[in-house]
């Protein structure tokens, strides 16, 4: 699908950052204590990879999160018998942890091309601002009213849990009100920190109302100065558009339309 990017390109999140750090740490990790020091640091690294994957999928109910923890289980033991036996094995003893790896890689490779582990906050961001033309009365630090849904409490909450298993939205419950936030944080994706005061949000009350809230920090991703209550609007709309699809059975629409913007699945 082609369209005209509204969104300032992507920064590097601390995901990217971790990565790109751990790698001088393996290579000082070598230097100093050979391979068995850094495939044990590897194995430590995975680990924690391991155990926030479940963290993630105890959170959202994304079943990828397990397939991904999996494979980060297998390369932490193929890590932890390097760091304990060394390479100097036979080859058929450790045939079996290589085979494992190859398996998690693809895994691995599987779920980040697929968009089964993306959060899509950067995707609904450009979907609400794309039938944006108006580029005055910029930001406004207040929630606006924008549409009405029409549903049962008990399809709002399965909606809920479409919107946080499919890591498009993290739902709130309180005082009756459903309020989704865009989680866009690692923090807050990992649950190291919770609550959406300080996120975009979109709130459905018990009457049906929507309200829609931008933060400053997502409206600078915009390339322009976009009408704040135009993309309020559209951003309610969209919401109230999901919520129809998924009550007539067509949730995978949902995705269907995130997925045909075709944005970069690593950094995106």
């Amino acid at each position: 699908m082609y369209f005209i990017r509204k969104l300032k390109p992507p920064e590097w999140n601390i995901e990217h950052k971790l990565g790109i750090l751990s790698l001088p740490i393996l290579l000082v990790s070598f230097l100093i204590g050979g391979v068995k020091l850094m495939f044990g640091f590897l194995a430590l690294l995975e680990f924690i990879a391991m155990l926030i994957q479940l963290n993630m999928y105890f959170r959202t109910k994304n079943t990828g999160f397990i397939w991904l923890s999996l494979a980060f289980f297998f390369i932490t033991v193929f890590a932890g018998k390097i760091a304990y036996t060394g390479l100097d094995n036979p080859r058929t003893e450790n045939l079996p942890f290589i085979v494992a790896v190859i398996f998690a890689s693809i895994i691995i490779i599987y779920l980040f091309v697929g968009k089964k582990l993306k959060w899509r906050t950067r995707e609904i961001l450009e979907l609400a601002a794309m039938p944006v033309s108006d580029t005055k009365n910029g930001f406004t630090e207040r929630p606006l009213p924008s549409g009405k849904i029409d549903g049962t409490q008990m399809e709002i909450h399965a909606f809920a849990g479409f919107m946080q298993k499919n890591l498009i939205a993290m739902p709130y419950f309180e005082d009756g009100k459903v309020i989704f936030s865009l989680t866009s944080l690692y923090s807050k994706q990992i649950g190291l920190k919770r609550g959406f005061v300080d996120e975009s949000w979109i709130c459905f009350n018990q009457e049906g109302n929507v309200t829609v809230f931008i933060t400053k920090k997502d409206y600078l991703k915009y390339k322009e100065q976009l009408s704040f209550d135009q993309l309020c609007a559209l951003l309610g709309n969209l919401f109230v558009e999901f919520f129809e699809l998924f009550k007539h059975g067509d949730g995978v629409r949902i995705i269907d339309r995130f997925n045909a913007l075709r944005l970069n699945p690593f950094i995106e």
